[in-house]
């Protein structure tokens, strides 16, 4: 501190800084609790499909692999057309004291409407909804789970901030803010006592 001028100004200057760092922190503590409520909603979806995906996979699985090993290479452009049937997504933006996420409104899978009443189109008709609808929970679960880790950065950067506000520059400005007080105080006090010296001498030429 001994760079720092002791004067009223600096004073009013470190005040309002505390100032403005005690709002920042609120401000950082509000988001923090917001991206905590918004990842705890998170982490409950993602729970919520975790069971229902790996059920999903695995009837997928038996699925697909039943109709390729019934109908043989009948299967292979279902399992094409699944790649270049023009799934869409439908998504929106959410904003949490300015951390954007992505949130996934709706999956488009386009349905084969070229279903016949043979056996073999059906199987195939059938197998593609199941992996259809697998795909449609993975897809979710994806947006969930990147969701989620991005969430998860922005509460360590948060936390970052808000330990440097709480625990170094707050404190660093309340001792500069008392090293400046006592200079002031001192100064007063020796202005007082030179005042009284002064007064004692005008007494003593006066008498």
């Amino acid at each position: 501190m001994a760079n720092l001028t002791v004067n009223r100004m600096t004073l009013i200057n470190k005040r309002n800084s505390r100032s403005f760092a005690f709002k920042g922190s609120e401000l950082l503590q509000a988001k923090r609790n917001a991206l905590l409520i918004e990842l705890q909603k998170t982490n409950r979806l993602l729970e919520g499909l975790d069971g229902k995906l790996d059920e999903l996979r695995l009837k997928a699985f038996e699925s697909f692999t039943t109709t390729v090993a019934i109908d043989g290479a009948g299967a292979f452009p279902f399992a094409q057309s699944l790649l270049t049937s023009g799934l869409t997504l439908d998504l929106s933006e959410k904003n949490i004291f300015g951390t954007k996420t992505a949130i996934l409104e709706k999956i488009n899978i386009p349905e084969n409407k070229t279903v016949t009443a043979d056996a073999i189109s059906s199987r195939l008709h059938a197998s593609r909804r199941e992996v259809s609808e697998y795909i449609h929970v993975l897809i979710e679960y994806s947006f969930l789970w990147s969701k989620s880790e991005k969430i998860k950065l922005e509460i360590q950067k948060t936390n970052r901030r808000l330990n440097f506000l709480c625990l170094k520059l707050i404190p660093r400005i309340s001792n500069e803010i008392k090293y400046i007080e006592l200079g002031l105080e001192a100064r007063e006090l020796e202005n007082i006592v030179k005042q009284k010296k002064l007064k004692k001498r005008k007494k003593t030429w006066n008498s």
